[in-house]
């Protein structure tokens, strides 16, 4: 998880704990900015560790070089081939603005999913199923 508000490094750390998954099974890894997190897929591919199940990037991080959708396109360019759900606080229509290529990135699963920040339920249902899946 990449969030740079450390506030939401606590929602996300209670987040799973909520969602009874075993501490065994899954370990929650979370990174303050994209740089941060694409770091730390370079070190898991080069050390031929386990790969993340599930990247979940917050789109609008602070002072950072890195878009949120540029990050996604680097991710799968390391080889990350698992779930990225990119959460938001803004709407479809600003991001498709900003994004004119969103929807083919979404259909190339580049992005599998965008998930607004309001929509707890949904962001869980969505979380929930990529990680007992």
């Amino acid at each position: 998880m990449a969030n740079d508000d450390t506030f939401q490094h606590v929602y996300y750390r209670l987040f799973f704990e909520k969602l009874h998954l075993a501490k065994e099974t899954f370990k929650l890894d979370l990174s303050f900015s994209r740089e941060e997190l694409l770091a730390k897929l370079a070190q898991i591919k080069d050390c031929g560790c386990k790969s993340l199940k599930l990247i979940i990037s917050d789109y609008r991080m602070g002072n950072t070089n890195i878009d949120s959708v540029i990050t996604c396109l680097r991710a799968r360019e390391t080889g990350y081939n698992e779930s990225i759900l990119l959460r938001t606080s803004v709407a479809q229509e600003y991001l498709k603005s900003q994004h004119e290529n969103l929807e083919e990135l979404l259909e190339e699963e580049v992005i599998n999913q965008v998930v607004s920040k309001t929509e707890v339920h949904q962001s869980k249902d969505v979380i929930q199923n990529i990680l007992t899946t």
